[in-house]
């Protein structure tokens, strides 16, 4: 969903001549005005009511896409927390994140997009990845257990995160 255009609707606006008005706008609308100002609000201040363009984007559509909007920000700072916290580790220490996908996103983000695969000497599977330059490997050896983590490897801080989430 893409931003909704806003139009702007002036109940003292006269479309017919450009001209604010006092009133209703009929005959004798001017009457309050003097020299282009109302008499009746010096500051000469038209009260303006923002309406949505399409009637069927209302209040309900913005509310849905700003607590999307929410959510997709909340999901990305915590993906951001999980790998500051990975960067920084020296020893073990472990976290929860609110799901495996966040905790997936994170391990992703961690090793960088030029990361290559690692597999497991005697069965072949892929067992996690390891960032270009070596020094982060996110390992998903742990996926299937009762309590599932995925494994963040700082090699230069020789730190070990693990990465839990409740197992649904």
């Amino acid at each position: 969903m893409g931003s909704r255009e806003i139009e702007k609707f002036n109940p003292n606006h006269d479309p017919d001549n450009g001209q604010f008005t006092s009133g209703d706008g009929g005959s004798g609308a001017n009457d309050n005005m003097i020299d282009g100002y109302d008499k009746n609000n010096p500051l000469n201040i038209a009260p303006q009511i923002y309406l949505p363009v399409s009637p069927i984007s209302g209040i309900g559509a913005a509310i849905g896409e700003g607590a999307a909007a929410a959510a997709a920000i909340a999901e990305k700072q915590e993906v951001e927390s999980l790998i500051e916290t990975a960067t920084k580790l020296s020893g073990n220490d472990g976290v929860f994140a609110s799901s495996r996908d966040i905790a997936n996103n994170a391990a992703e983000s961690f090793v960088g997009n030029d990361a290559m695969p690692i597999y497991d000497r005697t069965s072949g599977e892929q067992i996690g990845k390891i960032s270009s330059d070596g020094n982060k490997i996110a390992r998903y050896t742990s996926l299937n257990k009762d309590e599932p983590y995925i494994n963040l490897e700082n090699k230069q801080t020789s730190g070990n995160l693990h990465v839990r989430w409740k197992n649904d």
